[in-house]
C-alpha cells in the first residue's frame, strides 16, 4: 500500500491540496476520493473548506506528495518527468 494513502472506512482516503485564495474570501483546492492522481478542483469559503474536510475526513497532501503529484502531471502532459516546455 501506497504510504501516502490513508484508510478511511475501509477504502482509500480522501485527500486535499490547497492551491491558494481568491480575494482572500474562498480557498481553492484539489480533492481526491481512492485515487491521489485523480482530482477536481474546487472552491469554497474558509469556513465550507473546514466543515467539508471534515465530512470528508480528509488529509492533506504533503509537500512531498504534492510534488510527486506535480511530476506525474508533467509526465502525463510532456511524455518526461519533470519537464517543461
Amino acid at each position: 500500500m501506497n504510504p501516502s494513502r490513508q484508510v478511511v472506512s475501509g477504502r482509500q482516503g480522501t485527500t486535499v491540496r490547497v492551491l491558494g485564495d481568491i480575494d482572500r474570501r474562498f480557498v481553492r483546492f484539489e480533492f481526491s476520493m481512492d485515487d491521489p492522481d485523480l482530482t477536481v478542483e474546487l472552491v469554497l469559503s474558509p469556513e465550507q473548506f473546514r466543515e467539508f474536510c471534515t465530512r470528508h475526513h480528509s488529509r492533506f497532501l504533503s509537500e512531498p506528495e504534492a510534488n510527486a503529484a506535480d511530476a506525474e502531471r508533467m509526465k502525463w502532459r510532456y511524455g518526461v518527468p519533470g519537464t517543461v516546455r
